[in-house]
């Protein structure tokens, strides 16, 4: 309503155009809306905040029973392993009782019988391995092959070809099989489809010795290096320098390794930084072989003794004299084992003489290597036979 004074009167006049007042109220109304959805918006965002803190800490969570998992599910494998293994053993405790005494392996060390000779190489056996879990062993000759045999039958299952120098180091696990050569390379075969898996390269002189897990590979060569490789890649992870001679042997346990030389000395590393935190001396000869537990190291010369020695303190706390160079041994809770010459002689290993009785002999070279499971033995010898 709009007053007019005309010629002095008041009129009341009707205003003919009331939306001069709507736009306020509609724009009042928009500012309350405005102000409602940025108070949403605030507590939206609060509750997106919210659930993104939560939703972290679940991953966070997750992460944590997932890692949980993984140690159980290891737990898990290396309990059925060994419930495996002890399974096998009794299965072989039954056929050792229950087997005539003509039966090919039923006879354990202690008894120092002969069973069975495996030919087929045509030079030199430099190494021999074998697991009687899967009653397969594999040997490495001169003849730059590897063979697969068969320990239910005692035959050959399949040559492995493809080195171009002899095969000095072989090693089963998880049913393959690496192999180790003088032409400077390392294979990775299947024991199963019998497909070469992989080649590694890097070494600058021929491969003496190697040890090989599913995820690690080390490696010593004539070049005087050790290499740890990366198993899936191919790759050299780490190399370590030290020796002055070749490397004849090596052996790891979670971080820890030794290795020998034919410097005459035994060196131990740090497989986390590749350093030398020791050097056993007192050897005069070629240390050809090696192996070590949580007290000790054992180690085997061609200058004809045994040393064992203290591995915390590195002293020589034993020697063992032989009338022939040591090439090769092995060590239990109850046994050390030794290829000396053509024979493989048997001590005690808590007082470390000599079991008589316990000398097997048989080869008509000079036994390179060997491998003993359980109270079972493979060896590989310079007159071609496993």
């Amino acid at each position: 309503m709009e007053t007019l004074y005309r010629n002095g009167n008041k009129e009341n006049i009707i205003n003919s155009n009331p939306s001069r007042e709507v736009p306020m109220d509609e724009r009042s109304k928009l500012e309350n809306e405005k102000q409602s959805l940025a108070m949403n918006r605030l507590q939206t965002e609060k509750k997106i905040e919210t659930l993104e803190k939560h939703i972290k800490e679940l991953k966070e969570e997750k992460s944590r029973w997932d890692k949980q998992l993984t140690m159980i599910l290891q737990r898990q494998d290396a309990t059925n392993k060994k419930i495996q293994i002890i399974d096998n053993a009794a299965q072989l405790a039954s056929k050792m009782s229950s087997s005539p005494p003509s039966s090919p392996i039923n006879q354990p060390i202690s008894e120092g019988d002969f069973k069975k000779v495996l030919r087929g190489h045509k030079e030199a056996v430099m190494s021999v391995d074998c697991s009687l879990t899967d009653e397969i062993a594999v040997s490495g000759s001169g003849d730059k092959t590897v063979i697969l045999w068969s320990l239910k039958n005692f035959s050959p299952i399949h040559t492995f070809a493809g080195h171009t120098g002899w095969v000095n180091c072989t090693q089963i696990s998880n049913r393959r099989c690496m192999s180790g050569s003088s032409d400077k390379t390392v294979r990775l075969w299947d024991l199963d489809s019998h497909e070469h898996l992989n080649t590694y390269v890097g070494h600058k002189g021929g491969i003496s010795c190697l040890r090989y897990t599913d995820e690690q590979l080390l490696t010593g060569s004539a070049d005087k290096t050790i290499r740890h490789w990366d198993v899936t890649t191919g790759e050299c992870v780490l190399e370590m320098t030290g020796h002055q001679k070749f490397v004849s042997n090596i052996q790891f346990f979670g971080y820890g390794l030794a290795s020998s030389s034919g410097d005459t000395t035994i060196r131990l590393w740090d497989l986390r930084t590749g350093n030398c935190h020791r050097v056993l001396e007192g050897h005069v000869g070629n240390v050809s072989c090696i192996q070590f537990d949580d007290t000790k190291v054992i180690s085997g010369s061609a200058d004809k003794t045994i040393k064992v020695w203290d591995l915390r303190s590195g002293d020589c706390i034993n020697t063992l004299t032989m009338e022939k160079p040591i090439n090769a041994l092995q060590f239990n809770t109850d046994m050390l084992v030794a290829a000396v010459d053509k024979a493989i002689k048997v001590f005690n290993i808590a007082t470390y003489e000599f079991v008589q009785g316990r000398s097997l002999e048989g080869h008509q070279g000079n036994v390179t290597s060997f491998k003993f499971e359980d109270d079972f033995l493979i060896s590989g010898s310079t007159d071609c036979t496993v």
